[in-house]
């Protein structure tokens, strides 16, 4: 099966996937990153292209399925399909933050399905948008392989205290009182760092706490049950799916549940394996590939 994912909604240099490495155009190897990240992990699943329309580079490709995150301007829902006729075109997301709505809802009208990644959240009420008449939800995938490869390590107990601080209104905000009650150490970062840096910084606390207050996707949440950490906090989609009974943003709240989980280890023990074993069955590539065969060849 030929795959593409394009956007114009993007900076980033488009990139072929073989055998999970990302190559861009040029030939020269994308960043690592792109492998933690789960919108980019999609053409990863099929051997295929990212294309980015903004830097005018059109594969001469027959494919069989496109994914069109098309934000921007809606005309280049067109011009894809004039350029690839047989092309099964599906409408998904990219970002939410910066889409312009009009063009959001003429892709929904105008392709033969939406995907959208939620589970918990109703993101086309939020956003004022259109319901797609064939709303398919498939998670972004996640490659557990490669985040254990290079991440897994021995875990200590310790706390990182996770904060968004390159999206507006996402920081999560402790008083010095929340603080001063943790019953581990912790660690926190007021920089912005690359996902790498970022991974590296938190990989071995036995947990991780988010006040984030908004309703994103939760990426956090998928790369914290592949490495073994427990996530408290949140109100993000992944959350509510992988930590159900730790979705919140409430101080004391949270103070409650980390503290049941140090006492209790029937709780925090069946707490990582309920996580991660909806992490394989729902959210590994191979889990998200064949969903996709499933629901759309």
């Amino acid at each position: 099966m030929k795959f593409a994912l394009v956007t114009d909604n993007s900076k980033d240099k488009s990139y072929v996937c073989r055998n999970n490495e990302f190559i861009r155009f040029d030939y020269t190897n994308m960043s690592r990153k792109y492998k933690l990240l789960g919108f980019w992990n999609l053409p990863a699943l099929f051997d295929g292209t990212f294309v980015n329309l903004n830097y005018n580079e059109i594969p001469d490709e027959d494919y069989d399925i496109i994914f069109a995150a098309i934000e921007k301007d809606y005309r280049n829902l067109d011009k894809l399909k004039k350029l690839y006729p047989n092309a099964k075109i599906l409408g998904c997301f990219k970002e939410v933050w910066n889409q312009n709505i009009n063009v959001r809802n003429y892709v929904i009208n105008n392709t033969y399905g939406f995907i959208s990644p939620f589970t918990h959240i109703d993101i086309f009420s939020k956003y004022n948008l259109n319901r797609p008449i064939n709303d398919i939800r498939i998670p972004q995938p996640i490659n557990i392989t490669y985040l254990q490869k290079e991440f897994d390590c021995e875990k200590k107990n310790k706390i990182f205290l996770y904060s968004n601080t390159w999206a507006s209104g996402r920081n999560s905000k402790w008083s010095n009182k929340f603080l001063d009650s943790l019953p581990y150490e912790y660690k926190i970062t007021k920089e912005i760092l690359n996902v790498y840096e970022h991974t590296e910084l938190w990989k071995e606390c036995k947990f991780m706490i988010n006040l984030d207050p908004t309703t994103n996707y939760g990426l956090q949440s998928l790369q914290c049950a592949a490495l073994g950490t427990i996530m408290i906090g949140s109100n993000n989609d992944c959350q509510k799916e992988l930590f159900p009974d730790l979705a919140t943003t409430d101080e004391y709240h949270i103070l409650e549940k980390l503290n049941q989980l140090i006492n209790d280890n029937d709780y925090y023990k069946n707490t990582l394996k309920y996580a991660t074993n909806l992490l394989n069955s729902k959210f590994s590539m191979g889990a998200v590939k064949a969903q996709i065969k499933k629901e759309i060849l």
